[in-house]
Parts: C-alpha cells; sequence; structure tokens
C-alpha cells in the first residue's frame, strides 16, 4: 500500500471516544420546513457544527460518515444497541477540512481549501489508523476565494484505474484569471488512484482537466453510467448588464454534463464561460431563459472585450448549461437516484435516474430564494425540461416562509446522499442537523 508516503503533519486523529447516542424521539427541526410530492422529513441529528459533505460506508450496518466543516469528521451509526436511534463519535479532528468527502473501500479522503487528504479507513469500527498522505496539493485560492473542494469517485473500469474527480471554484465573485486555464482555478480535474499518487501527492494543476470556467462547481456527481460528471455551479452576485441592475434574478445557477475524456467521448476539458459569459434566468430584454450573455463590456476593459454577447452565444465557444435555476439559489450538491428493490421505505420508484439537488439558499436577493431541496427529472439520461425552461424542477423541501431566511431562521440544505432504503439524507449546516426525507411511514 501507499500509505508510507510522506504525512501530514496538521492533520491529527482523533483519540477514540465513546459514541453519543440521540434518539429520534428526542428530536425535531429547528425551524419546520414544507414538504411537497408527498413526502415525509424527520431529523435524525441536531447539534452538528457546520455539516457538509456526507457518504455512507461500506459496514454491514453503514456508518453515514459526516464533514463538520472548521472541525473534522464525525461517524454516525443508527441502531447500535441501546440507542433508539443514531449515535455520533469523532473519527478525524483536523480544522481544516471544510466539506469535500469520499470513501473508496477501506480509504476515506477529504479536502481542505489547499489538499486532499487520504486515510486508511475500517468501515467495521468506523476509526482511521495511522497518518493522512496528501493526494493532492496546491489548491488554495487565498483568504478571499471559495475554499470548498468537492470530491468524486470514479470507479475503476476494465483496463482503467479509479480516479479521483476534484472541483475548485475562483478566487472572488469575478476572477478574470479564469479565462486561462493555466491558473487552475474555476477547474474539474481528475486524478488516478493507481498507480500510487507520487510523493507529496499530485500537484494540482497535473491533474487531467475535465472542465474549466466554472466559477464554482460545489456539487458534481456521476450519472447512472459513469460515463458522465453532472455539475451544479453557483453563479455570480451583483451583476449589471447594458447598465441595468439585473442581479435579482440574473445569472442562473446552472446544471451541467462535463463529458469524460477517456470513455469515448470527445469534449474534455470545455470551457463554460466564467469570467467572461453568465446565463439568463429572463426577464432581460431580448434574452430567455439559458441564452448566453456578456459580462466583459461591463467591464471598462478589465477583462476580455472581445468576448461580446455574440462571442458568448456561439456554441463553438462556450458549453451552454442543460438546464438552468434561479439565480441565488445557491446548489451545492447533486445525487442520482436509484430506487432499490424493495421500495417499502423508498421515495417514488417512478423518480428512478432524477436528479436531486441542495439549495443552500441566496444571502443577497429580495426577497429571499432556494432553501431547500429540488428533484429534476430526468428522461434517457438527460433533463426532461429543455435547456431554455424555468420549470425544469420542483421543490420537495422548502423552508415555509422565505421571508424569516435572511434572519437565519430556515434550513439551509448542502450535502445529499441516499441510504440502502432509497431515502434521501440532507445536511443543513446553519442549523447544525441532519434529516431523512422519504414516504411519512418509512421514516423510522
Amino acid at each position: 500500500m501507499w500509505w508510507s508516503l510522506s504525512v501530514l503533519a496538521l492533520a491529527t486523529l482523533t483519540p477514540r471516544v465513546i459514541a453519543q447516542c440521540q434518539p429520534l424521539s428526542s428530536l425535531t427541526f429547528q425551524y419546520q420546513p414544507s414538504l411537497f410530492d408527498g413526502v415525509g422529513a424527520r431529523v435524525i441529528q441536531n447539534r452538528l457544527t457546520k455539516p457538509r459533505g456526507i457518504k455512507f460506508d461500506s459496514a454491514p450496518n453503514p456508518n453515514l460518515l459526516v464533514v463538520q466543516a472548521g472541525q473534522g469528521i464525525v461517524a454516525l451509526t443508527p441502531n447500535v444497541a441501546g440507542c433508539a436511534g443514531w449515535t455520533k463519535k469523532a473519527i478525524v479532528s483536523n480544522a481544516a477540512l471544510n466539506h469535500g468527502l469520499e470513501i473508496n473501500g477501506n480509504t476515506l479522503y477529504a479536502s481542505s481549501d489547499d489538499q486532499v487528504y487520504a486515510w486508511s479507513y475500517n468501515p467495521s469500527t468506523a476509526t482511521v489508523s495511522g497518518n493522512p498522505v496528501t493526494i493532492v496539493r496546491g489548491m488554495s485560492n487565498g483568504a478571499a476565494g471559495h475554499a470548498t473542494r468537492t470530491l468524486l469517485l470514479q470507479p475503476a473500469s476494465g483496463s482503467e484505474p479509479a480516479y479521483l474527480i476534484v472541483s475548485r471554484g475562483s478566487t472572488d465573485n469575478y476572477d478574470f484569471g479564469c479565462s486561462d486555464a493555466n491558473t487552475g482555478r474555476c477547474q474539474i480535474r481528475r486524478f488516478p488512484l493507481s498507480p500510487a499518487p507520487p510523493n507529496g501527492g499530485y500537484a494540482w494543476n497535473s491533474g487531467e482537466l475535465l472542465a474549466w470556467g466554472l466559477r464554482n462547481a460545489v456539487g458534481i456527481a456521476l450519472d447512472s453510467k459513469v460515463t458522465r460528471v453532472w455539475e451544479v455551479e453557483n453563479s455570480s452576485d451583483n451583476i449589471r448588464w447594458k447598465g441595468q441592475d439585473v442581479h435579482n434574478d440574473n445569472p442562473s445557477e446552472e446544471l451541467n454534463v462535463v463529458y469524460l475524456a477517456k470513455r469515448g467521448t470527445p469534449n474534455g476539458g470545455n470551457y463554460f464561460g466564467y469570467p467572461s459569459c453568465f446565463t439568463s434566468w429572463g426577464y432581460m430584454n431580448g434574452l430567455q431563459t439559458g441564452d448566453q450573455f456578456s459580462f466583459e463590456m461591463e467591464q471598462g476593459g478589465g477583462g476580455n472585450a472581445t468576448r461580446n454577447d455574440a462571442w458568448c452565444s456561439n456554441v463553438s465557444n462556450v458549453m451552454r448549461p442543460s438546464l438552468s435555476f434561479q439565480g441565488h439559489s445557491a446548489p451545492l450538491d447533486i445525487k442520482f437516484y436509484t430506487p432499490p428493490s424493495d421500495t417499502t421505505s423508498a421515495l417514488n420508484p417512478q423518480w428512478s435516474g432524477h436528479a436531486f439537488v441542495s439549495f443552500h439558499g441566496s444571502w443577497n436577493r429580495q426577497p429571499p430564494t432556494g432553501y431547500g431541496v429540488v428533484r429534476v427529472p430526468f428522461t434517457n439520461g438527460v433533463p426532461t425540461a429543455p435547456s431554455n425552461s424555468n420549470a425544469g424542477y420542483s421543490f420537495i423541501v422548502q423552508a415555509p416562509d422565505l421571508s424569516k431566511c435572511g434572519a437565519g431562521q430556515c434550513i439551509r440544505p448542502a450535502g445529499l446522499t441516499f441510504d440502502s432504503r432509497g431515502r434521501l439524507l440532507v445536511t443543513s449546516d446553519t442549523t447544525g442537523e441532519i434529516f431523512i426525507v422519504g414516504p411519512p411511514n418509512g421514516l423510522s
């Protein structure tokens, strides 16, 4: 194994502690959301610190691993003897961890703003052993930049090894350096996990470039055929276009498809427009939802003035989104649904192949928007709605009174995952909760 590589000194292993039990009967939402499409929801854990990325391991009674931003990783285990609920114990203490999480058998991966780390992990005991190894390095955007580095495992297939796919955002609201792929920002790259990563980890720019011109692709997921990566894009704030303030609804947040370069497709490394081109949500003179418009001309030479509206609208220059979301929704995760064979406790099996996206919610829109989880219907592997639709998704969970969200009195969904029973688990980072979404009679 490659655990003999150099280790990262700042990340330390938390001593094993006695698991803490929270009975389900004692838990309620801090801010009760509204529910749609016949689903129910219940809290399974609270009093967490900024829970973000979540992932089940491969234990017989799977543990749910959770990144607590600024603290580390905890394991939640259901149905432990003597606990009518989920027990919690800390397994990694590292204040630099903030979002990304992935598991590959007996290896646990997590990320800071600058590095991806790996630990030797035992699912049976939900413990790590030894010191962490650096897998990827050199990703920091500085104190003001986007800090999350989302992780996604691409499993081995045939003669191809497994890969770790990593997203990295911009340094600011408008990062004109992202017009150059060599800056390494605003991108999705992938790194082979076999043979062993080099001593000290891969340098970020040595990874294979899958996509660039993405302001902040926090949510990334493989489709059911493991041939394409889908990403949900957090677009810019405070946009002006042709001298007008259009920021309340524009630009759109985006759902984009990223083709893997080595899976029989020629489209790896395509440019998705940022920081030059943005997507309209509508309500802009002459533009439909999904149309591209240029931001460069508003900058007085601060950007690339040759990238005007016509340049951005040319499909040979910029990849258009597969679907648009309302501006400021702040999508943070995306997961595709495959119902289990036993659907007793599962979400609607007719939603097979649909995508679910967490909307963290707006911070500078009046009235606020987002603050929920949406379902995006898919047909034959693509969104059912056309790309110029602004009705291609619907909420299954949302804060009931968005006017209260600016005051912090709403759920703020972040990480998503499905359990073996076909139920959706959601982290709400601001309220410190994890909740399950499923049929009302299948939540215990």
